[in-house]
């Protein structure tokens, strides 16, 4: 099969070298005029090492090459400011398209889109990691059981330190730190609302604070507080932030059965009775981060998975919905 990468930033060459483990006779293209090929692995980065020549990776200089070449997939992992724009020329083009999260910055294009990959009948998939992580599965099937009874409350934090995101990059230079790139704290960590959108739903009724508190050199809000009120009577508090040091990352849901802690970062599910004592600690094997990442691949390439089974071009478009929803509340 044939691939091409727009875009092999950190998140780029994760999914290239998770393709290449398993795909070992994919052929790699990939869409690129800057002269940046340094290697980045393990958080990592090797000037030394010219990925274009480890992964044989073939680079196209033009769009209009483009379409001389039929591509299987695509992947568009730059800047999510360019997503939309580099998503409708590919898929014009009837190529299956992995679009790295969030969709967007801005709704523009992106009906236009949808209306496009619905007539090429086009794969599209969303990279939302998050769905592969085993302590939402879990999450995911005791709400369907209602085994927390009725909930009346969810606390959600994910805060981190930007700097430390890359260390082998100037945070200021990175898309994250920046508007017109589509940066800002909350589409960067826009896996949180896709978690609360895909386990409770649409909320009635969204109030939100967003600003820039730290003293960090960024144009973008590093912080966002949100309460979501729901029709069933209960709130869901949602933090993130680029200062937290060291990061924490947790998901909580408090109901009249049950109460749950998701410590994201030890990859533990704690459950406390109706009596608040602690009546169970859920273990899962050994958190490997990639592990997420390399069932997304194997996922998105699967011939029996339509788009429908896959966290898919709806799924990015309602999330950066909510998203724009909860900017406009900002105080920022």
């Amino acid at each position: 099969m044939k691939i091409i990468f727009f875009g092999l930033g950190s998140i780029g060459q994760r999914h290239l070298q998770n393709i290449i483990k398993l795909y070992p006779k994919a052929k790699i293209y990939c869409y690129k005029q800057s002269k940046n090929t340094f290697l980045i692995k393990n958080g990592k980065k090797f000037n030394k090492v010219n990925i274009l020549k480890k992964y044989k990776i073939k680079q196209i200089k033009n769009l209009i090459d483009i379409k001389k070449i039929k591509f299987d997939y695509a992947f568009i992992t730059n800047p999510s400011s360019m997503h939309i724009k580099y998503a409708i020329f590919l898929a014009k083009l009837g190529i299956n398209l992995f679009i790295e999260k969030p969709l967007s910055n801005s709704i523009k294009d992106v009906d236009k889109l949808k209306k496009i990959i619905k007539e090429k009948r086009n794969k599209c998939m969303v990279g939302f990691n998050l769905r592969f992580n085993n302590c939402y599965k879990y999450i995911k099937k005791k709400l369907q059981i209602n085994f927390f009874g009725k909930i009346y409350k969810v606390d959600i934090f994910n805060g981190e330190y930007l700097p430390n995101y890359h260390n082998y990059e100037n945070y200021k230079n990175s898309y994250a730190a920046k508007k017109k790139l589509g940066g800002g704290v909350l589409l960067t960590q826009i896996h949180e609302l896709d978690l609360i959108l895909s386990l409770f739903g649409k909320p009635k009724k969204i109030n939100s604070h967003i600003d820039k508190l730290s003293n960090l050199k960024i144009d973008v809000e590093d912080n966002v507080d949100v309460i979501m009120a729901y029709k069933k009577k209960f709130i869901v508090n949602l933090h993130m932030d680029y200062f937290t040091k060291p990061s924490i990352r947790y998901f909580k849901i408090f109901g009249t059965k049950k109460n749950l802690y998701w410590d994201y970062h030890k990859n533990i599910i704690t459950i406390f009775n109706k009596k608040h004592l602690l009546e169970q600690k859920v273990k899962f094997k050994k958190f490997n981060r990639n592990d997420m990442y390399v069932s997304e691949i194997k996922n998105f390439f699967n011939p029996k998975l339509k788009s429908t089974n896959l966290p898919n071009l709806q799924t990015g478009i309602d999330t950066l919905k909510l998203a724009l929803q909860i900017k406009k509340g900002s105080k920022f």
